[in-house]
Order: C-alpha cells, then structure tokens, then sequence
C-alpha cells in the first residue's frame, strides 16, 4: 500500500542498498527546486527541507506538459495550445512565447542547462540559452509514418539516440546538431539507452533479447556488441540509468514493478528496489536524480531515483 502522509511528514528512504544486505539510510532526497504535477496540470516547488519536504503551492497552473532543466528553475512548458519558455520558475510570470515551435512531445536537456534537444510531432529541434530569447541552433525534418521517441541524449545534448516504430519493426536511429537521423543496425526491440558521460560509446536496453548492448565508435562507424544478458526474469526493461561514477545500471522493469541495480561492466544483480507502481521512464530532474512516476490521486506522492552509492528511491509528500 502506498502510504499518504501529511505536508508536515518527513520524507522517507524507500528502499536502498546492495540485495540481502543492511545498509544505513542517508538523506538524499530532493528539498528544493520544481516539478510538474500532471495530476493537477500546475508547476509545484519542493518546499521545506532534506528530511521533511513537500510540494508547495503552484507557481503556474494549466501547463499541459513541462520539461524542467537540470538547472531545476529554467524550462519550457506547453500552456495555452502554445510552446513557452521559462527562463526562470522563481519568477513565474516572466514566460516567452515561441510562437514558431509546434508543440513539443519530448524534452532532453544538456546537463549544464544551456541546451535542450526537442521533438515534435514531425522535426527535432535543438534550442540554446542566451541573455534573451532561446535561440535555434538546428532542426531535422523526421519521416511521419512511424512513431518517434527520443531514448537518450549525450550530456551536452549534442547526440541522441531515436526509437522508431514501424509497424511491428522498432528501429534505432542516431541524430546530432550537424547530422540528420540515420538508422543504426540493431536487430531488436530498443526500449531504453544511455549515453557514457565524455565518449561516443552508448548502452540500450533490447527487450526482445533481453540484453544490454554497448554501441561503440558513435562519431564514425557505429560498433554493436551484447554487454550482457538481463535476468531470464526482466520482462520489461523500460528505462535504464548509469550511477554517476558509471560503475552501476538501473534498469527499471515495468512487469515486475522494481529497479534491479546491476554492475554495469559485468550485470552482476546487486539490488533490487521494489515501487508499488509500474514504472514507465526515468524523467531527469537533477544530476543523479530521475522522477519516476505521475501522480494519479490526490494523496500520491512523487517518488524519485537516486542514482548515487547503491541506489534509493524515496517520496515528496503532495501537500495541501
């Protein structure tokens, strides 16, 4: 059973620590910033402290959908049928309209906050900060038959990695500032990927051999090779993560409703952290940080991803 607490209940240490060992719960939860209450269609502040924060009132109500930068104050929000940027959520009020943006479906951001990679319904667009509106650095037209979605982007959101669904057939495909997308060879159904911090080496989940693969050489001629196999007993690999240090993966597997957290050199299991919910993404919120779920009553929390030492996952309280 979920539990419900109250705006004044201290945040919780879910789950932590390598499977069938005790470790001691460190306060790692997030106690400031903002996130999107889809529930309420409002952008809502982390109030209070590490240990006993919540979510505060809206700063901005009737947001469609919202991607929130690292930087865990700039982001652009759907409003009013109309793509929006806010340069900074502590003022509210300040929103600039990018009147010609269609509306965006995905979001990835450059880990220093200073460029987002975006998809519509038919381009990839690449935004970057200035001292005054956000400027447009490049754009690619994508085929329209068949579903896009962006599994990954490299931490300057230079490159990402695309997930096409053609028919029955998923496809993975590479896209950059300077280059258009080009389908890549993988044989698979590709769910999840992660870019390795600082090297053109890539890892993605392929659900229908239930493996990880290490596409290496992204810059010139992609390599593809098995890493290793997931346990007979994920089903589901829907979002995967790296540690900062890049020594773990979190793999997030919807069927069995738990992050296994696995060596990311070997797949050796190391943990195990179970969520009462089927988890669909890891969304970033801040470095380490992934938001994992929405909330769908009103007396749900937000549960988060920390990606730091073993591994936790922990709740903000929805507030009043």
């Amino acid at each position: 059973m979920i539990m419900t607490p109250s705006r004044l209940t201290a945040l919780i240490l879910i789950a932590s620590g390598l499977a069938g060992h005790a470790q001691t719960a460190t306060w790692s939860a997030p106690s400031s910033g903002f996130v999107h209450d889809t529930l309420t269609g409002a952008i809502r502040p982390v109030l209070g402290f590490v240990g006993a924060a919540y979510l505060g009132a809206p700063v901005l109500e009737q947001v469609t959908r919202a991607s929130i930068a690292p930087n865990q104050h700039t982001a652009i929000i759907e409003r009013d049928g109309a793509m929006r940027w806010a340069r900074d959520l502590r003022s509210p009020d300040r929103l600039e309209t990018l009147d010609r943006l269609p509306l965006v479906r995905e979001a990835r951001w450059a880990a220093d906050s200073a460029s987002v990679v975006l998809m519509t319904a038919e381009e990839l667009v690449w935004l970057v900060q200035s001292d005054t509106a956000p400027l447009l650095d490049a754009r690619w037209n994508l085929d329209v038959e068949g579903r896009w979605m962006i599994l990954a982007a490299d931490s300057g959101a230079q490159r990402v990695l695309l997930a096409r669904d053609e028919g029955e057939q998923r496809t993975l495909w590479l896209a950059s500032r300077k280059s258009p997308p080009v389908k890549l060879a993988f044989l698979g159904r590709p769910t999840a990927a992660v870019f390795l911090a600082a090297s053109d080496t890539a890892l993605v989940a392929d659900a229908a051999s239930r493996q990880i693969f290490r596409l290496a050489a992204l810059n010139t001629t992609p390599e593809t090779a098995v890493l290793f196999g997931l346990s007979p007993e994920v089903g589901d690999p829907v979002a995967i993560a790296l540690s900062p240090d890049a020594a773990r993966l979190f793999v997030a597997d919807r069927t069995a409703k738990l992050i296994r957290v696995l060596n990311a050199a070997t797949g050796e299991a190391l943990a195990e952290l179970p969520l009462e919910f089927a988890p669909h993404e890891f969304t970033p919120t801040a470095p380490g940080r992934f938001l994992l779920n929405v909330r769908e009553r009103a007396a749900q929390p937000l549960f988060f991803l920390h990606t730091a030492n073993q591994g936790q996952i922990s709740f903000v309280p929805a507030g009043e």
